[in-house]
């Protein structure tokens, strides 16, 4: 009888310590899953820092509804200079010079003079992008080095109108930049945009202090999916344009020119 009692009694708390090993079990899973998502979270992250300037998030927001909210939204987001990497390698234009004819000292010294006076650069053209459609530039960021200026054009996902844009996309849609050294300006051509939000309002003290940029405003443009606007400069520069994807941004490298 003892004998069968004491089995009982084993077998129950072996019973009990099985089901308590069950219900353990879950959480175990739970932990697991949280795990996972954290390492994906920054996995996600890790893909974010490719783009290695401060981003400026917009509230989704209409426009009718409150109308003072698009006025506050900076037309450039100033970039720290220590953010700003290395500059990629700009194709520097030779100067265009006469060949100096024998003669003395006096005659060399007013060819040169000539020379710098005549001094100009060729129009240069860049072009790139997706023939896509429905963008908005959301964005525009300006960075300033010791060496160089950069303009970064951000594509976001066109929300309608009155409406602020609030997803980036992975491509920008097709632009061209002409660069005018005699009017010392570019101007750009961007297809396949609704919207360039970044240049609603005044916000020419945006540009105080930077050496390269004067102004940006919007040209006249027939096309309704694309846009015209000009970029003025203070003065002659070289300059490279390029675009990165994932998300989508036109660059525009600027830096100074020296015409002696």
């Amino acid at each position: 009888m003892r004998i069968i009692l004491f089995l009982s009694v084993m077998l129950f708390i072996f019973s009990g310590c099985q089901g308590r090993g069950y219900v353990v079990s879950p959480p175990q899973q739970n932990h697991q899953k949280i795990a996972n998502k954290k390492t994906e979270v920054e996995k996600n992250q890790k893909e974010d820092i490719r783009d290695d300037f401060p981003t400026l998030k917009l509230k989704e927001k209409s426009i009718a509804q409150d109308e003072s909210l698009f006025t506050h939204i900076p037309i450039v987001n100033k970039i720290s200079s220590s953010l700003l990497p290395p500059i990629d390698k700009i194709p520097v234009l030779k100067d265009i010079k006469k060949l100096l004819p024998q003669g003395s000292n006096r005659a060399k010294s007013r060819l040169n003079k000539q020379n710098k006076r005549t001094f100009f650069q060729r129009r240069e053209s860049f072009s790139g992008g997706k023939p896509i459609n429905g963008l908005d530039i959301g964005m525009v960021r300006l960075g300033q080095s010791s060496h160089y200026t950069r303009l970064i054009f951000d594509s976001y996902q066109w929300e309608g109108y009155a409406q602020l844009p609030v997803k980036k996309v992975n491509d920008s849609g097709t632009y061209i930049f002409t660069y005018e050294p005699e009017n010392n300006r570019i101007v750009g051509i961007l297809d396949g945009y609704q919207a360039f939000s970044a240049l609603v309002g005044d916000h020419s003290d945006l540009y105080e202090g930077n050496i390269m940029v004067k102004t940006i405003h919007i040209d006249e443009y027939l096309d309704k999916s694309g846009f015209k606007f000009t970029i003025e400069l203070k003065q002659k520069a070289k300059i490279n344009v390029y675009e990165l994807h994932n998300p989508a941004r036109i660059i525009i490298d600027l830096a100074p020119l020296k015409e002696d």
